[in-house]
């Protein structure tokens, strides 16, 4: 039997990851559920989002950046690249399953 310990990489590792998991789940959470009180704790650690599927304001991209926060308002008017209008997934999660 071989055993191989190498715990404060593998800690390290691990916590990066949920911590990148956690800033993910809630930007997630505020496009889908329109539910920005994640999002509105982790601000400060937020400098930059790349919308590309929002082209209301540019043919790339909508950015957001700490000037210009990512909020539940901010999304209120995206649209996509035939001018639809992006509205958040709130339950149509729920028909799809």
């Amino acid at each position: 039997m071989n055993v191989c310990v190498q715990p404060a990489l593998i800690v390290q590792f691990v916590s990066g990851l949920q911590i990148t998991d956690y800033f993910l789940w809630a930007v997630q959470r505020l496009y889908e559920k329109a539910d920005d009180r994640y999002v509105e704790y982790l601000h400060a650690s937020i400098h930059y989002v790349h919308d590309i599927d929002d082209i209301s304001e540019n043919r790339t991209g909508t950015r957001y950046t700490k000037k210009r926060p990512l909020t539940k308002a901010a999304l209120q008017n995206r649209i996509d690249i035939i001018g639809n209008k992006l509205l958040p997934l709130v339950g149509k999660l729920s028909a799809l399953v």
